[in-house]
């Protein structure tokens, strides 16, 4: 069953009435705080390449936790062993 719900616009500003009570519109369009942070769109200064490996379950979990043991991502702790 649907609800008496619709929408309207009264002089450039969009609102939604829910039964008999007018509500404004909080969804889409521009709003503060709302898109990607001043400057997050700058070139990064250091270019990471993506690469894989292949682990059994059991290594893979080893892993995590010695990395998690020293406060480290799982590939930084992998990276910082082999070099």
């Amino acid at each position: 069953m649907q609800g008496n719900n619709s929408y309207c616009s009264i002089s450039n500003s969009s609102c939604f009435i829910r039964g008999n009570i007018m509500e404004e519109k909080t969804w889409g369009g521009k709003r503060k705080g709302s898109g990607r942070p001043i400057g997050s769109t700058k070139e990064n200064k250091v270019e990471y390449v993506k690469t894989s490996i292949c682990v059994l379950p059991e290594e893979l979990a080893k892993l995590k936790q010695l990395a998690k043991n020293e406060g480290k991502t799982l590939s930084r702790f992998i990276v910082d062993s082999i070099i």
